[in-house]
């Protein structure tokens, strides 16, 4: 790579990193606020549950709902022909709760096994960021839970950033007293 072409895969992967983070984070603790049962579970051993709840948080609520991607050969799926260059949107979210690969998909269960998901992507489609944004998030949502055990969601209406990509609350308002 060149100068270049290093710098610039940096930045990517900081950035992309540090996006997905924020959004797994938000998203996460959502989901954990709308699931007590899960949360307690998680309170038991949040050090051995921590990778598992991250895994299970990216999977049911992903950071990124979709990509755009463009076919590089033409393919049949599902009865319809995708061809050579033509744009399709992988959403990442009907995937992840796709009943053909995953036991009741529609349920936040952090103890899922095998959890297979593809927020980050899948084989060499997979993000350069992904190791990075699992290793935050799993750091994050383990001292989220060690140093503030009794948090939990206030009432309030949720309102997401209008985008096709992201899947971002614009506020997640939270007390731990």
């Amino acid at each position: 790579m060149t100068r270049e072409e290093l710098v610039a895969s940096a930045v990517w992967i900081l950035f992309a990193g540090h996006e997905t983070t924020i959004n797994l984070i938000c998203n996460g603790t959502l989901v954990l606020g709308i699931h007590p049962d899960q949360r307690d579970f998680l309170l038991q051993d949040p050090a051995g549950k921590m990778k598992s709840n991250t895994e299970e948080c990216l999977r049911y609520d992903s950071p990124v709902k979709s990509l755009p991607l463009r076919a590089n050969e033409g393919v049949e799926l599902v009865g319809k022909t995708i061809k050579k260059s033509d744009r399709v949107r992988w959403f990442m979210t009907a995937a992840n709760r796709d009943p053909g690969i995953l036991s009741d998909p529609d349920t936040f269960d952090i103890n899922r096994y095998p959890n297979l998901h593809v927020s980050f992507g899948s084989g060499i489609h997979q993000s350069l960021s992904a190791t990075l944004a699992r290793m935050k998030g799993q750091e994050a949502f383990k001292s989220l839970v060690e140093r503030l055990p009794n948090l939990r969601l206030e009432p309030q209406e949720l309102e997401h950033v209008p985008s096709t990509t992201f899947w971002s609350l614009k506020a997640l308002q939270v007390s731990w007293n």
